[in-house]
């Protein structure tokens, strides 16, 4: 069965710094910024519409890092955080949440059916740790490649509604050398 599209969505990656030392660790929160479509023809010319109400069962996300010239930045730990713009968070307790480190992948959702989201929220925290011979810029993004299969996805109010990744933006972190030490020549 062919998902249906009831929405769309950026995903924005964004640090607690921009600029980390050697071995420090830094937090990368995702939030999404989405609007679902209201398929009523009569309501606008094309038959679609965009309403702030979204509704959501669960979603995906898949994150990786890019650039840096030496080392790298590790993920440490994922968690969904208290906080007050959690996408679910009128919802309680009923959500559930999966996270898998070595791939850079999470998984947040409900038990007990949908919820009528804001479409605007925070979705999940990444934990990096720079390591100790770091440098460059690194550019820490959510992975989707807009394909069905992509392994990272926002599922509408049922399991076949899919809500498309329009855009994802992404964190930029510069790894500064500490205070004193010496160019190594790179």
């Amino acid at each position: 069965m062919e998902p249906s599209v009831v929405g769309e969505a950026s995903l924005i990656a964004v640090a607690d710094r921009r600029v980390v030392q050697r071995g420090e660790e830094l937090e990368v929160r995702v939030f999404m910024d989405g609007s679902a479509f209201d398929h009523q023809p009569s309501n606008v010319s094309g038959g679609r519409q965009v309403t702030p109400a979204l509704p959501m069962l669960g979603y995906q996300l898949h994150i990786g890092v890019s650039g840096g010239r030496i080392g790298s930045l590790e993920l440490v730990d994922i968690s969904i955080e208290e906080h007050e713009d959690f996408v679910f968070a009128e919802i309680g307790d009923d959500v559930y949440e999966a996270f898998n480190i070595g791939n850079g992948q999470m998984l947040g959702g409900l038990f007990g059916g949908s919820a009528v989201t804001t479409g605007k929220g925070y979705l999940a925290t990444f934990t990096y740790r720079a390591s100790t011979d770091a440098v460059g810029t690194f550019v820490i993004d959510v992975q989707d490649d807009g394909s069905d299969s992509s392994q990272t996805f926002l599922v509408g109010a049922e399991q076949t509604d899919k809500i498309n990744v329009s855009s994802t933006v992404p964190a930029v972190i510069t790894i500064a050398r500490a205070e004193g030490s010496r160019s190594s020549g790179l």
